[in-house]
């Protein structure tokens, strides 16, 4: 038993506070890899959150469908359970759901609080341009503002470089 995709990511808020996922229905397959299509047994789902609403079965235990509160940061895991039948062994599959809170731009990530403290933070990148580089250090900006960035652990950048997309940071003053 498997799932076509095995994780979804969303950003607190998005799409209005509510996306349903109804295309990561669970498929059996043999050891092969190859999908089974001739099993008697049902195949039900369950959800589990680590905050309460955050994920729910859509109409029943037997739906695939998965609505999901992305006004609530947390993280979910949803499994698929095969009962076996008379030729096929039983099985289980899960997949998880993360709904994270995102920066939206260096200016915002800017107006953190920190301290001595170094603290993670997931932010989203939009036509981010890297100004220069010097040793380890670099400069980087976005439309809102720009950072000085440490570079760790042999990471390079040129300048010129552009980025979009969510990169994990870590801040401290």
């Amino acid at each position: 038993l498997s799932f076509p995709t095995s994780s979804y990511t969303y950003e607190v808020g998005q799409d209005n506070g509510t996306v349903i996922i109804d295309n990561n229905a669970a498929v059996l397959k043999d050891k092969e890899g190859s999908v089974i299509s001739d099993a008697t047994g049902k195949i039900t789902y369950s959800v589990e959150s680590s905050v309460q609403d955050l994920a729910d079965l859509g109409d029943n235990e037997k739906s695939s469908e998965i609505i999901v509160n992305t006004n609530k940061e947390g993280t979910a895991t949803v499994t698929a359970t095969f009962a076996g039948d008379d030729t096929y062994a039983a099985s289980k599959a899960s997949y998880t759901i993360n709904v994270i809170n995102v920066i939206t731009s260096i200016a915002d990530l800017k107006k953190q609080q920190l301290d001595n403290t170094e603290k993670s933070f997931t932010l989203k990148l939009t036509d981010a341009v890297v100004s220069y580089v010097h040793g380890d250090n670099a400069y980087m900006e976005d439309a809102s503002a720009g950072i000085l960035v440490f570079l760790k652990d042999a990471q390079t950048l040129t300048a010129g470089q552009k980025f979009n997309g969510l990169v994990e940071v870590s801040a401290k003053t």
